[in-house]
């Protein structure tokens, strides 16, 4: 590739993706953290309890970090800047060290000499800033419900919603990628209803895409973007009623809920831009 082909490539995606991050933090009194493109997000909270942060996580559609390598330990690391140290979802209330998800405890970073539970309480994990101690920076600390030294907490998405009126299933599925996700697939009611309950109403894309064969193939085939199955026997789908109908051979996008055309936990198929789609929904492994 010549440098003059490198920078028009250049040029052209960040084009695509400017006018995607200056619309998807859209503020909104009910979230406890700002919509940002981040599977992780660091929240600052003076004296906040343990168990104050994983409700608070919770409530925002997620839940208190659980860190399972060195590379995910570095990014949340990275953004601790602005705090002495971090509540992560680990607890050993019965003894035993756990994730609040119930996923393996299979990977750990304690400071030397730690986890020593040095005042009887110390049953909450932290992880601390290079702010408190550069020497300790990243490293694990069991800790008491409250202390002065944890300012501030990791909430951690499955799924995020990002708003914005005028977004492309093009640009969407882009800024999922580029942020470690991509596009939700919901191969499952569970995983439907979940989405859902999170739309407050709007309507997303998600990630199926139809793949059309060429420019005069009106049919086409409907694929999830992570290449798992979405049409066969055993495959979950849950269009409305009379849907896909490819309205105006123009409708090759997914879209979760109608806006007001269709129940919220129904699919749609729909051109790319809409008026009618209002965000899209990333999905984080």
């Amino acid at each position: 590739m010549g440098k003059r082909t490198w920078v028009l490539t250049l040029i052209l995606l960040l084009s695509c993706l400017a006018p995607v991050f200056a619309q998807v933090a859209i503020p909104d009194a009910r979230q406890v953290v700002p919509l940002t493109a981040e599977r992780y997000t660091l929240v600052r909270q003076p004296a906040v309890s343990w168990s104050e942060a994983r409700d608070a996580c919770r409530i925002s559609g997620g839940h208190l970090a659980t860190i399972h390598s060195e590379a995910e330990n570095a990014r949340v690391q990275s953004l601790l800047g602005g705090v002495l140290g971090a509540w992560l979802g680990g607890t050993n209330l019965d003894g035993e060290w756990r994730w609040i998800t119930g996923e393996p405890f299979d990977y750990t970073n304690w400071d030397p000499g730690e986890p020593n539970n040095a005042t009887g309480d110390e049953h909450y994990l932290q992880i601390w800033s290079p702010d408190y101690d550069p020497a300790k920076a990243g490293t694990w600390n069991d800790n008491a419900l409250v202390s002065r030294h944890v300012d501030g907490y990791i909430c951690e998405y499955e799924y995020r919603v990002f708003y914005s009126l005028s977004v492309t299933w093009e640009a969407a599925d882009l800024a999922c990628r580029v942020t470690g996700g991509h596009l939700a697939t919901l191969t499952s009611s569970a995983e439907n209803a979940l989405v859902t309950g999170m739309l407050r109403g709007f309507s997303a894309w998600i990630g199926g895409y139809k793949d059309r064969g060429g420019f005069w193939d009106l049919g086409g085939t409907w694929r999830w973007v992570t290449g798992e199955p979405f049409d066969c026997e055993t495959c979950y789908t849950n269009w409305y009623p009379g849907e896909p109908n490819n309205y105006g051979g123009r409708e090759n996008f997914l879209e979760l809920g109608g806006g007001l055309s269709y129940p919220e936990s129904f699919w749609n198929d729909n051109e790319s831009p809409s008026r009618n789609v209002h965000g899209f929904v990333c999905e984080y492994e």
